[in-house]
């Protein structure tokens, strides 16, 4: 009975502690959309799956493989429980990654449907690419969290990055220089997206997949989502001197801007060339991270 209780206690602290860890990580005003043990982070940008493994041992304290049952030491009980934790994170995060919409007219589930080469990429990228940590959480249980910057999803997405250079709609607007661009999309049909756009009240694209420096995308993400102007403000992308507008309308889930701001925001080749860089953030309702 002592033993039975102890491992009871055992259990209930380690979900204890699991829960406290992925709380510490995912910040209450982050914009995130959950998926069982995953967690995608719009606003940090990266992608943060978890999963544990209970070491199994007998009535008499003999530790088994996870896998085969076969009576083993504690030690290879662990590491054996270790790699059952982290391929479970690992197709956890697999599984979740397709519910991301691409862009526009495209999701990672129908890329990784029709695409032999997303299907492939991201399988060696999540191997390859994850960080990931691996700890004891209680005396049986083995716990892995895994991460992925979001932006290394590009590299498995067949898109060309033609890096073009903006149209010029700015005309003869006296330029100003800004770091960042932040965009109130709040109360309109706005998603969270890889790949956004942003259009003019003309329907003409001003920002999107064909204007960004792709290996800065890919190293920092294109477009961070938040809930609120404060969090916008204090995100590393805004910089200093953001510029901050309220789309007046949206267009294939992503925001429409006036001309007027348009062209004030790209007056200044320096604040062009932030935007290259993907200094943008768009502001969300709360209610929007239900899927």
């Amino acid at each position: 009975m002592i033993q039975q209780l102890r491992y009871s206690i055992a259990i209930f602290l380690s979900m204890v502690i699991t829960v406290g860890i992925w709380a510490h990580q995912v910040q209450a005003d982050d914009f995130t959309r959950n998926y069982r043990n995953t967690s995608i982070n719009w606003t940090k940008e990266i992608i943060m799956s978890a999963s544990t493994a209970d070491i199994r041992i007998t009535k008499e304290g003999q530790p088994l493989n996870i896998d085969t049952g076969v009576p083993t030491s504690l030690n290879r009980a662990r590491q054996a429980a270790y790699l059952h934790a982290r391929n479970n994170a690992i197709e956890e995060m697999a599984m979740s990654i397709q519910h991301i919409i691409v862009d526009p007219d495209t999701t990672m589930r129908e890329l990784l449907q029709r695409e032999t080469f997303t299907q492939a990429g991201l399988a060696e990228l999540i191997q390859k690419r994850t960080s990931s940590r691996v700890y004891p959480s209680g005396f049986t249980t083995a716990h892995c969290r895994l991460s992925i910057p979001m932006g290394e999803l590009l590299q498995v997405i067949p898109y060309t990055f033609p890096e073009h250079e903006f149209p010029n709609i700015w005309g003869d607007t006296i330029p100003t220089e800004y770091t960042g661009l932040i965009v109130d999309a709040r109360g309109l049909d706005v998603k969270p997206m890889l790949l956004p756009s942003l259009f003019d009240d003309t329907g003409r694209e001003i920002f999107g997949r064909q204007y960004i420096h792709s290996p800065m995308a890919v190293k920092r993400g294109t477009v961070a989502y938040c809930y609120n102007e404060d969090d916008a403000m204090r995100h590393a992308k805004s910089g200093n001197r953001p510029f901050f507008t309220i789309a007046i309308r949206a267009m294939k889930g992503c925001p429409v801007l006036s001309s007027d701001d348009s062209r004030k925001i790209y007056s200044s080749p320096a604040t062009r060339k932030n935007l290259k860089n993907c200094n943008v953030i768009i502001i969300l309702n709360r209610e929007d991270e239900s899927s």
